[in-house]
């Protein structure tokens, strides 16, 4: 199988984990144990337009939180098709992650949007407070600390208005 070969094990086994499911095969106790995803088998025609029939595009049924999913699990179970059961349970935690994912989105986004305001409400603070002017004089002081000015001027900006 390291040369890109294909090669039928003796003995196989299926890992079914809820995000990635495996088949496990080996040729015997101390050969090799050989590791592949396990996908369905694809068919030669899916149905992708036929309105009178199922489509086989329409993958909603398979949805983690669907409203018939138990009755999809049913009908897996007694189709008896461990690789279609697989790319079922892939598929529920690729779109339950992609939800996570999506949420985590939206909380992050509201945070940034908080942090902006606060951000804009603190430097209004500043502003009116003088901040930069009196920073400003302080640091003249130590930087000129060794002459006396003659004089030192400071014009500071009005403070911005504050809105209603």
């Amino acid at each position: 199988m390291d040369d890109n070969t294909i090669d039928t094990c003796r003995w196989v086994q299926y890992e079914l984990n809820r995000n990635n499911p495996h088949a496990l095969g080996t040729q015997g106790m101390i050969c090799p144990i050989y590791k592949q995803e396990l996908h369905a088998n694809p068919c030669p025609a899916p149905n992708f337009s036929k309105p009178c029939q199922f489509c086989d595009n329409a993958l909603q049924v398979f949805h983690y939180n669907h409203g018939s999913c138990a009755l999809v699990d049913q009908a897996l179970t007694q189709l008896r098709d461990i690789r279609l059961e697989a790319e079922v349970a892939r598929y529920r935690f690729l779109m339950k992650e992609c939800d996570n994912l999506a949420l985590h989105c939206q909380r992050i986004d509201q945070k940034d949007l908080t942090n902006n305001d606060a951000i804009i409400r603190t430097g209004r603070f500043l502003a009116n407070a003088r901040g930069t002017s009196w920073v400003r004089m302080t640091l003249f002081t130590f930087i000129l600390s060794d002459r006396q000015p003659t004089h030192i001027i400071t014009e500071s900006p009005k403070p911005l208005p504050i809105p209603p």
